[in-house]
This record gives structure tokens, C-alpha cells and sequence, in this order.
């Protein structure tokens, strides 16, 4: 007998006998159970399918909204050329940078002015440049070299020590939060340290992958220990402790 014959027979019951509400607030329940199952029997399906799908990077189209805003005569164009170049010169410096060491790679005057020029030529690439460093710096993202015989006294600017964490999953096939979630899941040690090598060999990653990640988890605080050797070997922190947060953050 299925639920709805169960429910004509409980209401049936319930008009004889006043005090048999319960028993139709049984059966609501029973019938509230199995859409409830078919439900998560759906949303399992979907999670798969979503699983499934191998989402690809897509270049931001901002060149093309320069160009109708210069059409339209709108007044935002300076925001938008300066969005671009931003993410022009993070893309330079994140992609040309083969370990992810800080400093790594750089983006020297001149080259950084025939960038602005070749794409935009705008009225004054030296103010473009300028309010793109502003940017970068404000966030927290590059070094700013000075030297005084340059214009703007700005020789170059570079990658910090986080800039890698922050801008890998932009530009790259990986994304440094889920890479540390995983280090985190697999590589928890109470007392014992994990090393970079360790890392790289079991998860089959390249250095400059495990290097954003890494630091990805001390830019989060979620390391209790790390030995730092930046810029003298393969790996920024060759060696470190996850503090008890990462157990945390794995299970976020």
C-alpha cells in the first residue's frame, strides 16, 4: 500500500474520530521524507555533473569596452584602460616568473611605456603608467624600484612575496586556495613538518605550483612554523608546521 492510500485511509479515519489528527500529521511526514529524498537524490546528480565540467579561463574583453566608450564619449575610459593595464602587467609578471620567487620577474620602465602605447597610446602613457603602479602598490601586489635618472623616479616594478598567491589562479590551471585546502587535508602533521619536496613529489606539481600555495597558507596565517629560504633555493618555504587553523580551513 503506497503513502497515498495511507492518506485517504487516515483522512477517512481522522472525520470519524476528531482526536486522529495525529495520525494525518504522520503520513504529512512520510510524504514530506520521500520528496525530501528525491530531492537529494537530484541535487547529487547535479553536484556530479558540475563535477564534471572543465571550466576554462576566459581573456576579459575590456579592449572592446574601450573602444564603445571612446565612441560614446564616456568619462570612465581612464578607470577602465587603468583596470586593463593592471592586469596586463600582473600577467606579465605572473606568467614569465618560473619559480615565484619575489622579485622574479620584473617589469622594467621602458618595457612597461611601449605596453601602454602598443595597446592603448593614450594622450600620457607617463600618467597611465603612474596610476597603474599606484594601483599595484595600493594593494599590496609589487615592489616599486626608484631610481632618481628615471622619469617618475620608477626604474621597474616586481612581484612581492604574496603576489603569486594572490594572482595564480587568474592566470594559471591552478588556484592556490584549493591547493592549500588539500595541503592541509593530506599533509597535517601534529609535530612532524612537511617539506615543499614532499609536496611536489606525491601531488606531482611543479615548483612554482607549490610555491603559491605555500605561501598562500602563510599569507593566511595557517602556518605555525616555516623555515624561509627565499631566493637562495628551489622552494620559498622548503620546509614548514600547519598550525592547528589548517585544520580548520581544510574542513571550511
Amino acid at each position: 500500500m503506497d503513502t497515498k492510500q495511507w492518506e485517504l485511509i487516515a483522512k477517512s479515519v481522522a472525520v470519524a474520530f476528531p482526536y486522529a489528527g495525529s495520525l494525518i500529521y504522520y503520513i504529512d511526514a512520510m510524504q514530506n521524507d520521500d520528496r525530501f529524498k528525491a530531492i537529494e537524490v537530484q541535487l547529487a546528480k547535479i553536484q556530479q555533473d558540475l563535477s564534471l565540467i572543465q571550466f576554462e579561463k576566459k581573456a576579459i574583453p575590456l579592449g572592446e569596452l574601450i573602444c564603445l566608450i571612446r565612441q560614446t564619449g564616456c568619462q570612465n575610459e581612464r578607470l577602465l584602460i587603468n583596470a586593463e593595464v593592471c592586469l596586463l602587467f600582473m600577467e606579465k609578471m605572473n606568467v614569465e616568473a618560473q619559480q615565484g620567487f619575489e622579485n622574479e620577474s620584473m617589469v622594467e620602465y621602458e618595457d612597461a611605456i611601449k605596453m601602454i602605447v602598443d595597446k592603448y597610446n593614450p594622450k600620457d602613457p607617463l600618467i597611465a603608467f603612474q596610476l597603474v603602479v599606484h594601483e599595484l602598490d595600493k594593494n599590496d601586489l609589487i615592489y616599486v624600484h626608484k631610481a632618481g635618472n628615471f622619469p617618475l623616479g620608477i626604474m621597474s616594478i616586481a612581484p612581492k612575496r604574496f603576489f603569486f598567491a594572490k594572482t595564480d589562479s587568474l592566470f594559471q590551471s591552478w588556484n592556490p586556495f584549493l591547493d592549500a585546502k588539500l595541503i592541509c587535508k593530506e599533509f597535517y602533521k601534529p609535530i612532524d613538518f612537511t617539506t615543499s619536496d614532499e609536496i611536489k613529489t606525491k601531488c606531482n606539481w611543479e615548483t612554482r605550483r607549490v610555491n603559491a600555495a605555500t605561501t598562500f597558507l602563510e599569507y593566511n596565517n595557517l602556518l605555525e612554523y616555516c623555515e624561509d629560504h627565499c631566493g637562495g633555493d628551489e622552494f620559498v618555504i622548503p620546509f614548514f608546521r600547519l598550525s592547528p587553523e589548517a585544520l580548520h580551513f581544510a574542513a571550511s
